[in-house]
Parts: structure tokens; sequence; C-alpha cells
């Protein structure tokens, strides 16, 4: 192995040395009082503040544009919305 393989939830890179590290804690056995229970689902919090979910309808050619720029740009439909929002919306 070598290299870097991502980043974490918190942002933290899985390189070797934390798959290593990691590896050798699942050798030892996990104490189930220090997992962190996953709740299912997408973050509920985008930024500092919890966010909602605030359904939109678009036709086929918008939403083809929007799958476009979201594969093109390697994110989820949600943010290049948000994205697309913060640009129209802020002082020109």
């Amino acid at each position: 192995m070598s290299g870097e393989y991502g980043r974490t939830v918190d942002g933290r890179v899985i390189d070797d040395a934390l798959v290593e590290r990691l590896a050798a804690e699942m050798q030892e056995g996990v104490d189930p009082a220090k997992l962190v229970r996953r709740v299912p689902g997408r973050p509920r919090s985008i930024g500092r503040t919890a966010g909602r979910t605030v359904p939109v309808r678009l036709d086929a050619s918008r939403l083809a544009l929007l799958d476009a720029r979201a594969e093109a740009e390697g994110k989820t439909r949600s943010q290049v919305i948000r994205e697309a929002l913060d640009r129209s919306f802020s002082p020109v």
C-alpha cells in the first residue's frame, strides 16, 4: 500500500498510517461503547446551521442540465443548487 485514499467525514486524510492504525485497532477488538452511532441519511447541517429540505420541481431539460453540471464538477445536485443560489443572491 502507498499513498492517500481520500478523507474521513471530519476531513482527516486517509493514508497508509491511518489504515494501519485502524486495522490494528480492529484486530485487538472494538469496544462497542466507543463506536459512534450513525443516523441513516444525509447530514442535517449545512455550514454552521441546520439545513432544511426544500422540494423543487424541475422539468426534464433543467434536471438534465443540473445532473450534467453536478457530474462535471463532481458535486451533488444539492451542492450545485446551493452554489447557484449563493451566486444569484450575492450583492452586485
